[in-house]
């Protein structure tokens, strides 16, 4: 088997230790496995292809094991068991996490929202698994070229289109992400052809069709290129031509809305040189030769792509007419652009003979963030692509280190890319020497030194211009923890203010029995959630005068005054045009403001009746009362009834006000709250009017919301209980 030999030369290749042991345990259990191997017919044709395409992903010795195995353990339970018991922990861990993503689940037919269920959930794993050890990728991006192809033979239709949705949406996008162009170009054109089989077919048709043609005009560029650089005294260097692969092709029709005949950037050249310096002086021999597009010209050299990729791009047209790109690179970026920037995979520099896990890069780790919080499967793919498809802006600190941001990010982006501690404090900058706000989108190039303040702090205006993902999340963690403080702060005002009013220290009422209930009966685990509730007007300040204010808890709850009874016959004729009320109905109004009619006045031995009033709340008239007749037709209507436990409360009241019209001000208020008014005496002595009002209380709270407001107006001067006198 050919895949073994090509273990044999790694082993003596290898360096570590640790890593030739390795190989010569894979080695062995190979050799050992070989019958229960044969179960899968295509075993040892996918691991022969893998080891030969292992160097697309640039994959370590440890991963090429790790992939071959993953393969092996969908064959059958004994061999996962043979795994388990010959391989290292450290190996079967990552081999657990490629595992996950290799698993071919069945769908019962495809169907675009299942499909669309199923990718993102499959996103989710994937971008969890890179978050735990990135080399998990590479390797997985390897199986997924080899399997493709086979793939067709083993599994039903709709199966395999979904295995080709995952291929071109996710895996070539990370692919391009990391730049590994000959994985991104093989996985599209592969899916390409299983998910549009008639597109594909009619590509191949007109490349065979105009194959003649297109490669006449290839071969006479490619000379005139070559003969222009060899004379300006350029040696060692390659001119190479190509067509565009099929998936470009179709994107490109697609994109303009165009034949593919009518498509002219099909055709390319690539000039691929020994020194960088070559580069620009190539650009300008075939700028002076041919006339090209300005708005088409690309330096991606001064400014890489996200994944990474140096070249110069530039759009050419020939005499003919014919256009044509052509790149211009050196060997090394050429080498970068078919198999990935070195750099992105910091495990090529870890040593292999610990088998340590690799950390994901950070965007992986903010990107898991992010899919946490996605609501569904379409933000997921939103912010999947959001993330593999970012462009970026580099700007320059003063001391010259680069910062890579996402296009479109601002100085606060900037400034928080550095460090979250000057982004809060960030104010303005200077950009090549001139001050600008913290919202300037920033330009490639710019040279920024960041402006702070220890006064300045984040606010939620922010997180309407800034761009990148770190600061968005920085922003709002500082605005979660603010917000929290300020609440905290506010409700213990809210409450040491009722106390003071009731002449109690805030230390005694924070370690008293009352506090422990009230924590208790509203569900606050300590007191500073208490104090959140109660800035945020979840816990009012009746709520908590129930736990201290010993006046207020002897009144007694508004429910217990009356209950809801069945209509009898007189009633019944009465109401004869209300929609029933049903339990759940009842139970509802229950929590309902309760009111008393100021036409008819009910007392405990009226029969009463309730009406829905226009600010939701529950009118008390006597049944008997000319209102009752008049809005019967067009209001909801209950039947109550005293209950006759409930008591009622006649209290004496002494007030001093500025003024007659705050006296009558305040005689106006009780009245449209509903309290009865018994008598009032109103007396003037100098610039003081004292009034005493006698009042029959029997809704509570009504009467303490007055009190509440009585306390707040600037035209009192003093309020006061002078008298509490149960009513029979």
């Amino acid at each position: 088997m050919l895949f073994l030999s090509s273990l044999e030369n790694l082993i003596h290749q290898e360096d570590s230790s640790s890593v030739k042991e390795l190989l010569q345990t894979t080695l062995q259990w190979f050799s050992k496995n070989q019958v229960a191997l044969q179960a899968n017919k295509q075993i040892f044709t996918f691991l022969e292809r893998y080891v030969d395409r292992s160097a697309w992903g640039r994959l370590d010795s440890l991963s090429l094991v790790v992939g071959m195995l993953a393969e092996c353990w969908q064959i059958s339970e004994e061999l996962q068991e043979s795994i388990q018991k010959t391989f290292p922990v450290e190996v079967l861990r990552l081999l657990e996490l490629v595992v996950s993503l290799c698993e071919i689940r069945p769908l019962e037919s495809y169907n675009e929202t299942q499909v669309v269920n199923h990718l993102a959930e499959h996103i989710r794993k994937l971008v969890y698994v890179l978050a735990t050890d990135f080399r998990s990728l590479f390797i997985v991006l390897v199986i997924r070229v080899v399997r493709l192809p086979l793939n067709k033979e083993i599994l039903d239709k709709n199966r395999l289109k979904v295995e080709a949705r995952e291929c071109i949406e996710i895996y070539a996008s990370l692919a391009e992400r990391f730049g590994l162009a000959n994985v991104k170009t093989y996985l599209e054109d592969k899916s390409f052809g299983i998910l549009y089989p008639e597109e594909y077919n009619d590509i191949a048709k007109y490349k065979r069709l105009f194959a003649k043609e297109h490669t006449s005009f290839l071969d006479e560029i490619k000379q005139e290129v070559t003969q222009l650089i060899s004379n300006a005294g350029i040696q060692d260097f390659e001119v190479k031509a190509r067509i565009k692969h099929n998936y470009s092709i179709y994107l490109k029709s697609i994109r303009y809305q165009v034949s593919y005949e009518k498509l002219y950037d099909i055709l390319g050249m690539r000039c691929i040189l020994e020194k960088e310096d070559d580069i620009y002086v190539v650009l300008g021999l075939l700028h002076h030769k041919y006339r090209f597009v300005e708005d088409r010209f690309k330096d991606y050299i001064t400014y890489p792509k996200a994944n990474g990729y140096r070249s110069l791009h530039s759009f050419l047209y020939a005499q003919s007419g014919m256009g044509f790109e052509i790149q211009i690179r050196t060997k090394e970026m050429d080498y970068e652009s078919e198999y990935g920037t070195a750099s992105h995979w910091s495990y090529k520099t870890v040593n292999n003979s610990s088998f340590t896990s690799v950390e994901s890069p950070f965007w992986v780790q903010e990107l898991t963030e992010n899919l946490v919080a996605a609501k569904d499967a379409t933000e997921i793919f939103t912010l999947f692509k959001k993330e593999i498809f970012s462009e970026f802006v580099y700007a320059f600190t003063p001391k010259g280190k680069l910062i890579k941001l996402a296009l479109g990010s601002t100085v606060l982006d900037f400034s928080y890319a550095i460090h979250s501690d000057i982004g809060k404090c960030t104010t303005g900058a200077m950009i090549n020497g001139q001050y600008k706000s913290i919202r300037t989108v920033l330009q490639n190039g710019d040279q920024i030194e960041v402006l702070v303040s220890k006064q300045q702090k984040p606010n939620a205006n922010w997180l309407l211009f800034v761009k990148t993902s770190r600061a968005k999340s920085k922003i709002k963690a500082f605005l979660r923890s603010e917000n929290r403080d300020i609440a905290i702060r506010e409700g213990r005002a809210i409450f040491q203010k009722i106390l003071i009013e009731l002449q109690i220290a805030l230390h005694t009422a924070e370690s008293s029995q009352q506090m422990v209930r009230l924590l208790d009966d509203v569900h606050c685990a300590d007191k500073e959630i208490l104090y959140q509730q109660i800035a945020y007007g979840r816990i009012s300040n009746k709520t908590i005068l129930r736990y201290f204010d010993e006046t207020y808890a002897a009144f007694p709850s508004p429910k217990k005054l009356f209950k809801f009874k069945r209509p009898n016959q007189e009633q019944e004729s009465l109401i004869h045009n209300v929609k029933p009320l049903s339990v759940n109905d009842i139970l509802e109004l229950d929590n309902m403001p309760v009111r008393f009619a100021q036409c008819c006045k009910p007392n405990k031995n009226d029969t009463i009746m309730g009406i829905i009033g226009q600010s939701r709340d529950i009118v008390i008239h006597v049944t008997n009362c000319a209102h009752v007749s008049e809005l019967q037709s067009n209001k909801t209507m209950i039947p109550l009834t005293w209950n006759d436990e409930s008591t009622n409360f006649s209290l004496r009241v002494n007030l001093e006000v500025v003024s007659l019209k705050s006296a009558s001000n305040i005689l106006k208020l009780l009245e449209i709250r509903g309290i009865t008014l018994k008598k009032a005496v109103l007396v003037q002595e100098k610039k003081i009017i004292k009034q005493e009002i006698y009042l029959l209380i029997i809704d509570s709270k009504v009467w303490h919301s007055i009190v509440e407001k009585l306390n707040k107006m600037k035209a009192v001067i003093d309020i006061s209980i002078t008298e509490d006198i149960m009513d029979s």
